[in-house]
């Protein structure tokens, strides 16, 4: 009676073995019994998976184009202080990170008539500006939106020039400075556009013996390439 019961649960035990599918190594979701799988679902999905990480993790190189306005102080560069603007700007952010770093360049360029008395006197205002500093760089979740921020030294070369009557009395004078600016990016698959809000401090220059700076504010549109 004894044997024959060992002989039935041996019996059972080796049936369930033959039935109970194994997975191969590695597979974590084996198929149900008499379920047919593609071979290549689950390298789909995986890859699928991979294609939706976030974008945050990869490093952004940028190229940045700035068109837009500089204004300087009025008393010291009257009728040439509201200047047209035209920059370049780098930047960087290594992956996963949302500081890294920002070169860039920028000239301003304005000439007015003055009329003083009977005489009309044609003014010309120029500036060119080289900076480099650490960038702040975040996205807003799932939005295109970028939001970013920068500081640190300029170099700026200011000019400023006087015409009548075929006479002309020019003089430049270049000073460091420090800047600091801001604004807002929205990315378009690998395209940027946005708008940047920027200012100039702390310039001490001399043109034609008065002491004056090449201090100014300046709004701009960007637009952008990242690769």
């Amino acid at each position: 009676m004894k044997t024959s019961l060992v002989l039935a649960s041996l019996t059972l035990a080796l049936c369930s073995c033959t039935s109970t599918f194994v997975p191969f190594p590695g597979e974590e979701n084996p198929p149900v019994q008499g379920e047919t799988r593609d071979p290549g679902l689950d390298s789909v999905v995986y890859q699928g998976d991979k294609a939706k990480k976030p974008d945050a993790k990869k490093a952004r190189n940028a190229i940045l184009f700035l068109l837009g306005g500089r204004s300087f102080n009025e008393d010291d560069w009257m009728p040439v202080e509201d200047q047209v603007f035209f920059g370049s700007e780098w930047s960087f952010i290594p992956a996963e990170s949302i500081v890294g770093v920002e070169a860039g360049f920028g000239f301003s360029y304005k000439q007015a008539d003055m009329l003083v008395g009977s005489t009309t006197f044609t003014f010309t205002g120029s500036t060119f500006e080289v900076y480099v500093g650490p960038r702040l760089e975040i996205g807003l979740g799932d939005s295109p939106v970028r939001l970013y921020a920068g500081l640190g030294p300029s170099f700026i070369n200011a000019g400023y020039k006087g015409e009548v009557i075929g006479f002309e009395l020019s003089e430049s004078d270049n000073s460091l400075g420090f800047y600091i600016h801001g604004g807002a990016l929205v990315e378009l698959g690998s395209v940027y556009l946005g708008l940047d809000v920027r200012a100039l401090t702390g310039t001490s220059i001399t043109l034609f013996n008065i002491e004056l700076d090449a201090d100014y504010t300046q709004v701009a549109g960007v637009l952008g390439f990242r690769f």
